[in-house]
C-alpha cells in the first residue's frame, strides 16, 4: 500500500479506505498493534502486489489519517475484477 500524505490533503472531502487481502493484511494488523509490521509473513493471495511488510512511512501517514482498512478475501476480489471488466470496461 503505498499513501502520499499530499494527496489525502488535496482530496479532504473525498473518504480515503484502505483495502488489504484478508489473510495479508500488515497495515490493518499495525495499526491494531500500534507500530509498522516491517517484518511481516502473511498467507498466499492473488493480490501478489500488497503482499509483505508495511513501512515505517506509510504507517505513519495511515495512522495520522486515522485510515480505515477493509479486509476482503480473493473471492471478493475476484468479484471486483469481474464487475469492473464486465460493467466499467476495465
Amino acid at each position: 500500500m503505498s499513501l502520499s500524505p499530499g494527496l489525502l490533503r488535496a482530496l479532504p472531502d473525498v473518504a480515503t479506505i484502505g483495502v488489504q487481502p484478508r489473510g495479508n493484511c500488515a497495515m490493518h494488523d499495525s495499526l491494531a498493534q500500534g507500530r509498522a509490521l516491517v517484518d511481516y509473513v502473511g498467507a498466499p493471495t492473488i493480490c501478489e502486489g500488497l503482499e509483505g511488510a508495511t513501512a515505517e512511512r506509510t504507517y505513519a501517514i495511515a495512522k495520522s489519517h486515522s485510515l480505515p482498512i477493509t479486509l476482503v478475501d480473493d473471492a471478493e476480489t475476484l468479484a471486483a475484477v469481474g464487475f469492473a471488466y464486465r460493467a466499467l470496461g476495465l
